[in-house]
């Protein structure tokens, strides 16, 4: 046991990725006030404090998330990590490196599998009923494993290509 954890090697989400993407999620927040101001409602010290506030949960929520995120490489396969799911494959269930359009992402290179390597939680999945774009997101990960969307697009520069060129050599053509 100790011999595969020594073996294992996380790879987190880009920084870049993060800030981007939580620069995003502020900017629009703060838009709101500023457009109420232009409007010419009365903006307070109360409604300036709910902004703030919303804004630095978002941004809690938003580191959280992302230290979360992940790609665990071991000898024996790869698993994707995210908050309430997780999808698992052994090397020779990995198919080919692919292009695919994920909800809310637009187009992802990562990792084909043959056979579906998709954990969700109950929580997520009850609650992806709710929500076709939750549907739609779930069915994209039952045989996908992201990678640049997690890593950046300049990915097979990186350490986690090499380990890909490791274990499973089948893959080097597309690397």
């Amino acid at each position: 046991m100790a011999v595969q954890a020594a073996l294992s090697k996380d790879y987190h989400a880009d920084r870049g990725i993060m800030f981007r993407r939580l620069a995003l999620v502020v900017g629009a927040l703060v838009v709101v006030p500023v457009l109420l101001a232009i409007m010419g409602e009365p903006i307070d010290g109360i409604v300036i404090a709910a902004f703030v506030v919303l804004i630095v949960m978002c941004v809690a929520i938003f580191v959280w998330f992302f230290t979360r995120v992940r790609l665990t490489v071991t000898p024996e396969g790869v698993t994707f990590h995210s908050i309430g799911m997780s999808v698992s494959s052994p090397w020779s269930n990995v198919e080919r490196i692919d292009t695919k359009l994920m909800y809310g992402e637009g187009n992802v290179e990562g990792l084909v599998l043959r056979e579906p390597g998709l954990q969700a939680s109950a929580f997520l999945r009850v609650g992806s009923f709710l929500d076709f774009g939750a549907q739609m997101s779930m069915k994209a990960y039952e045989q996908f494993i992201p990678i640049s969307s997690i890593l950046t697009n300049e990915w097979r520069q990186t350490e986690f290509a090499d380990e890909l060129r490791r274990y499973a050599p089948h893959l080097i053509g597309q690397l």
